[in-house]
């Protein structure tokens, strides 16, 4: 691991740590961790009753717990966000930050991202698909509201709004984090983490085979068609043509059938999508379920995930940002997995920038790094070096900070 870089006794107390990454599998967690600007002791102590394994660590001015599922679905999400929020409960919002099988009549795209907002219907940006029970006909009856969850919490929605401002007015994205992850000291993450160089997407496959067709077809006469005119030549003048060429599959080799080109140096345009995001405790694996599912929503789904956001949900403000790796088909393999749960990650640091803490979380923090607070409460660090510096204001009492927009 990358050098410790403040003192021991500065390092913060348990109660300062407000935000919660929640993840359910390796990749995810790693890509989590990836993004931290510092990593404290993982070695935190905890009740008996506490079967979650914690990871601590800080994106200025958030300190941050990172939980990773020990399995998918919404019941051990569940249970893990109470043992959280009984041995952390100055927890204030959770980030949902996974992999998750995209829709793609509605314009999701592999290695795209995802993120739950409210929309029009009633939802809250979160729907629990298989909440219900089943009728006749094998089919679900939703409860409440069709499975809609609570919403995000309007803190939450305002900083979404103002990332989303922000990609738009200066064209930036994700792909800012994945650069720094690539030159940050201290790490060996894998190229399949910050690339996508190679993979193929079967969506764009389809959608350009009959282009392809016609340009191997325009090729193949265009070929024909200068021969015959370079033998007549010869015939008729007695020379030939030399050196005429022509490129009609030059467009087809830069595409590259559905593979995603080096033009950018393995790196495609990240979009992001808002919208709705369909959560349960199973996998979806048929392009059919998929679309009866989008239509069950009246069209308006996004992305189905089982990592179990729809345990968590209506317990805290929480916002769920998906990594689009499949498209919930019979298709799906772990070929996108690391690179789309990287592109999660980067959207969730991103968005805690945007994420202004309460005047009494900034006042924890700063309390707790000048050094007011009982040493027996901080805990060691082991992480890497912040990629940018902070510094905490020192608040009067009955004084709130001065906040701007960043």
């Amino acid at each position: 691991m990358p050098r410790s870089t403040e003192p021991k006794e500065n390092l913060p107390p348990l109660h300062t740590y407000t935000i919660a990454y929640i993840t359910s599998l390796p990749k995810e967690q790693t890509a989590m961790l990836a993004t931290l600007d510092t990593i404290h002791n993982q070695h935190t102590p905890t009740p008996a009753s506490d079967k979650n394994t914690y990871t601590l660590g800080s994106i200025p001015p958030h300190n941050i717990v990172l939980v990773c599922l020990p399995t998918m679905g919404t019941t051990s999400a569940a249970s893990a966000m109470t043992s959280l929020l009984h041995t952390f409960p100055s927890i204030r919002f959770v980030l949902l930050v996974g992999v998750a099988g995209g829709v793609p009549s509605n314009g999701v795209r592999l290695g795209d991202v995802v993120v739950s907002v409210p929309v029009s219907g009633g939802y809250g940006g979160v729907v629990g698909w298989d909440m219900g029970k089943l009728v006749a006909g094998g089919k679900i009856a939703m409860q409440h509201a069709g499975g809609s969850l609570n919403r995000p919490g309007s803190k939450l929605l305002g900083a979404v709004n103002r990332l989303r401002s922000e990609y738009e007015l200066y064209g930036v994205g994700v792909g800012r984090v994945l650069r720094d992850l690539e030159v940050r000291g201290g790490l060996s993450l894998g190229r399949e983490f910050t690339r996508c160089e190679g993979l193929r997407d079967p969506v764009d496959f389809g959608d350009r085979d009959g282009e392809e067709r016609r340009w191997w077809l325009w090729g193949v006469l265009g070929r024909m068609v200068w021969r015959l005119i370079g033998a007549v030549m010869v015939g008729v003048f007695g020379f030939g043509l030399r050196g005429v060429k022509i490129g009609v599959e030059a467009g087809r080799k830069e595409r590259a059938r559905g593979v995603i080109g080096e033009e950018k140096k393995g790196r495609k345009q990240v979009n992001v999508h808002y919208g709705l995001v369909a959560s349960g405790n199973w996998a979806v694996r048929d392009a059919k379920a998929r679309d009866a599912l989008n239509k069950r929503f009246d069209g308006q789904l996004l992305c189905i995930e089982n990592g179990g956001a729809a345990g968590v949900m209506n317990e805290i403000p929480s916002i769920v940002i998906c990594g689009i790796s499949d498209y919930a088909d019979a298709s799906a393999n772990e070929d996108w997995q690391a690179y789309a749960a990287t592109v999660a990650a980067a959207y969730a640091k991103e968005l805690l920038m945007f994420l202004h803490p309460c005047v009494d979380d900034m006042e924890m923090l700063c309390r707790s790094r000048a050094g007011v607070e009982n040493g027996k409460e901080y805990i060691g660090q082991i992480g890497s070096a912040p990629s940018r510096d902070h510094k905490c204001p020192v608040f009067s009492q009955g004084t709130p900070p001065q906040y701007s927009l960043q």
